[in-house]
């Protein structure tokens, strides 16, 4: 009897220890990332850029990243230019949407952030918008 009174108390403690509500926005701590293509839109875009032209650096201490935008090319979509901008997160409420927050930087949705080794992705391609990847 005291097993199976045992064995519903860890059942028990472990419901409650998983949460919904925990804090998902990710750190991105003074790293550095180079923008190295621009994909998507309604004109369905696909833009390499050189890596190294445009990078992003984030201060997560101060919510703002920093970028250092070097491409002349005036066909490419950087989105910003050479400067330091706020950064926050948006909650996301539809139900097409891929995450729970968005990156809004300088009032622009740049959609849901994923980071997969040294690769990430800005994403807001459900509201046929862009995809821009980076690399660190």
């Amino acid at each position: 009897m005291k097993k199976i009174i045992f064995l519903n108390l860890i059942c028990v403690l472990f419901c409650f220890a998983c949460t919904q509500d925990d804090d998902v926005s990710i750190d991105y701590t003074y790293d550095s990332w180079s923008l190295i293509n621009v994909s998507g839109s309604l004109a369905g875009i696909d833009q390499d850029i050189e890596e190294g032209d445009i990078i992003w650096t984030f201060n997560a201490s101060e919510n703002t990243v920093t970028v250092v935008n070097t491409t002349t090319d005036e066909d490419i979509t950087d989105f910003l230019d050479s400067g330091t901008y706020n950064y926050s997160y948006i909650n996301n409420n539809a139900e097409t949407e891929l995450c729970s927050e968005s990156l809004v930087i300088d009032n622009i949705d740049f959609g849901c952030v994923t980071i997969e080794g040294n690769t990430m992705r800005l994403s807001n391609t459900w509201l046929d918008g862009y995809q821009l990847t980076f690399v660190k």
